[in-house]
């Protein structure tokens, strides 16, 4: 089980370490509002009913609905597994459960990117003072800056540093996803803030 903080603290149950690695990095992304997990989808194979539990399905800050199934890459290549998916997708996305269905493997994440979605986590404790610091750089921010240079900009040293990768965590800073958030990585202000 992992804590999230949507609306509120609450506890998300996961039954696999990659369904755990999976949940971290969709809590940790910028993109996603809300994850919910063990959804359960009603669905007709050749006829006969079943059900499907989503291993989590999400709500984007867009307002669409993704749902995940999560499963080793060794297993998602099977034919039975395959043919399963599609018609639980097309089933799912033709009666507007979710807009599209994804199946989540160990392929589809890097060491770097867990780690990175484990940092954006770990720091999320509102910080007021730095964080309006740091908000008040990247306003008048233009093209790339190393994190450390926002940080002695701050003049906050470990609470700047912490209010930048919470800045990172909300999408106003956009960063190389495959590089490791450390004091070096280059960073620039998101289109999104731009507008």
């Amino acid at each position: 089980m992992t804590v999230l903080n949507d609306d509120g603290y609450r506890v998300l149950y996961y039954e696999s370490k990659l369904e755990r690695c999976c949940a971290t990095i969709m809590d940790a992304s910028p993109a996603i509002l809300r994850i919910h997990e063990q959804v359960a989808f009603g669905w007709l194979d050749r006829g006969a009913a079943r059900t499907h539990y989503f291993d989590f399905v999400v709500t984007k800050k867009s307002g669409g609905r993704a749902a995940l199934i999560v499963k080793p890459e060794k297993r998602a290549h099977k034919p039975a597994f395959l043919k399963e998916v599609r018609e639980i997708s097309e089933q799912a996305v033709q009666i507007g459960v979710v807009e599209e269905v994804f199946v989540y493997t160990d392929e589809s994440f890097s060491d770097v990117q867990l780690r990175n979605a484990e940092l954006i986590r770990s720091v999320r404790e509102v910080d007021i003072e730095a964080d309006r610091v740091v908000a008040d750089l990247i306003k008048g921010l233009q093209g790339n800056v190393r994190i450390q240079e926002l940080v002695a900009a701050s003049r906050l040293e470990a609470r700047g540093f912490r209010a930048v990768v919470r800045q990172i965590g909300t999408g106003s800073l956009e960063y190389d996803e495959g590089v490791s958030i450390s004091r070096s990585l280059e960073v620039a202000k998101s289109r999104e803030c731009n507008t």
